[in-house]
């Protein structure tokens, strides 16, 4: 009878800590998902309260590559949509700069009328007060499949050119005809501005490795990627891969913080 009551104390015990931890757990996952929220009631009701959603110099990406730059531009973007969202939740988060509260997600939302969109966000701050850095939204296509090992090979040859200091050549072969890099200064917005922004690569002791941690397949020709590197360069990265009529994959946003 003691040693029933010895393992049912410590069951309990485990139980309750248990509940807890999935309590704290689920707070914080709903504390997170309150931005989103408030921005999908602020697209749904209220557009001239979107700027409470953005830092004041925000990014919007659309796939073809056009840039919206700051609140107004943004909130004229989406009046231009003219979106009704359903449901939006979160499938990848990442922690990208510790001190600088800065976060990766990735996530989904759908509209009304049913269509699918999936979503890239740079966050400053995070829970309910987490405010947007750049934003990249793109029309998905939910069960898509595409060959990773090709993505893999485009990845290594990034790899390659890079640890071989042939900036140009990298630039050149690897990147859309209008790159566009975001690192919290003037946004880069053509390949002779990322030529010049990479100069750093040029340094003979210059060395880098991507490993990806989260992939996400948005459609046949975008794929979403947060990953880690090393070398020297130790922190997150985000690239946003895309491909044009069955051609390779090149980066067409590329991001580290």
């Amino acid at each position: 009878m003691l040693i029933l009551t010895f393992f049912s104390f410590w069951f309990n015990l485990f139980n309750v800590a248990d509940a807890i931890f999935d309590c704290k757990l689920k707070e914080l996952q709903s504390d997170d998902l309150q931005a989103n929220i408030r921005w999908t009631t602020f697209i749904n009701e209220n557009l001239d309260s979107l700027s409470q959603c953005y830092v004041d110099q925000a990014v919007k990406i659309s796939p073809d590559g056009t840039v919206a730059l700051g609140r107004d531009e943004i909130i004229s973007h989406y009046r231009d949509l003219d979106l009704f969202i359903r449901s939006i939740k979160t499938t990848a988060k990442i922690e990208a700069h510790e001190q600088r509260r800065i976060h990766y997600e990735i996530g989904e939302f759908q509209t009304d009328s049913g269509d699918d969109y999936t979503h890239v966000i740079i966050w400053q701050g995070h829970g309910a007060k987490g405010l947007r850095e750049l934003e990249f939204v793109a029309p998905a296509d939910p069960g898509s499949r595409i060959d990773m090992e090709e993505l893999d090979q485009r990845r290594n040859l990034w790899m390659e050119l890079c640890n071989e200091h042939k900036v140009e050549e990298l630039v050149a072969k690897m990147y859309a005809e209008h790159p566009i890099y975001y690192n919290h200064k003037p946004l880069v917005l053509s390949a002779e501005e990322l030529i010049e922004e990479y100069a750093y690569m040029t340094r003979p002791q210059y060395t880098l490795h991507l490993k990806p941690l989260h992939t996400e397949i948005v459609n046949q020709g975008l794929v979403y990627e947060i990953g880690q590197c090393s070398g020297s360069y130790g922190g997150k990265y985000l690239i946003i891969w895309q491909r044009k009529d069955g051609g390779t994959w090149k980066v067409l946003v590329d991001s580290n913080i």
